[in-house]
């Protein structure tokens, strides 16, 4: 048999192969928000995240209010803190040059009552400008935790961005619960190398 033919039947199997082995995103980071110990921290944001333009309060699963974190977890974050001004909770990331990325995380209505509330998130610049955004709507009072995803955002090059969640806030102190945040890179088909 012709060696050229067996270098391409080989070729052809292992392309073959590659594009039948499905590649798995990898976690870059993920926060749950566990951490206190006890009490709601009102005011107060997670660590290693930051609030602007308003505040959200760190809660402790076994509360007086009656708020469960996602999972049974000990720490979910409520996006509307206790000053009447629900604040921009982020934290900062360089993603690299190429690679997809996706966003996800838990959001559920809060348990305490009122109305429907959205919810923005996404990835912003080092000057806050948005580079990729989604909304949740009408994320009723009761609503169960759902899993919501930022359709996927690719970098052109290295670049520091801000990872980003904001309830509109309606000035109630009462906003959605947010839990399980999740970014993953998608690495490029196994055959993409190949080729």
């Amino acid at each position: 048999m012709n060696k050229n033919v067996i270098r391409g039947a080989a070729a052809a199997s292992i392309v073959a192969c590659a594009l039948a082995t499905p590649s798995q995103a990898a976690i870059v980071y993920s926060a749950g928000f566990d951490g206190l110990s006890s009490q709601p921290a009102l005011n107060t944001v997670p660590t290693g995240w930051t609030s602007t333009s308003g505040t959200v309060d760190w809660i402790y699963s076994n509360n007086s209010w009656g708020i469960s974190c996602h999972n049974g977890s000990a720490g979910c974050v409520d996006l509307d803190g206790s000053t009447w001004d629900a604040g921009l909770l982020s934290t900062a990331f360089t993603l690299q040059s190429g690679v997809e990325y996706q966003l996800s995380a838990f959001l559920r209505g809060n348990q305490r009552g009122y109305g429907a509330e959205t919810v923005t998130f996404g990835f912003l610049d080092s000057s806050n400008n948005v580079l990729s955004s989604t909304t949740t709507s009408s994320i009723a009072s009761g609503d169960p935790y759902q899993l919501v995803s930022l359709p996927s955002y690719t970098p052109s090059g290295n670049q520091a961005v801000r990872i980003f969640f904001q309830a509109n806030g309606a000035g109630d102190n009462v906003g959605p619960i947010l839990d399980d945040v999740s970014l993953t890179a998608v690495p490029l088909p196994a055959a993409a190398w190949l080729l």
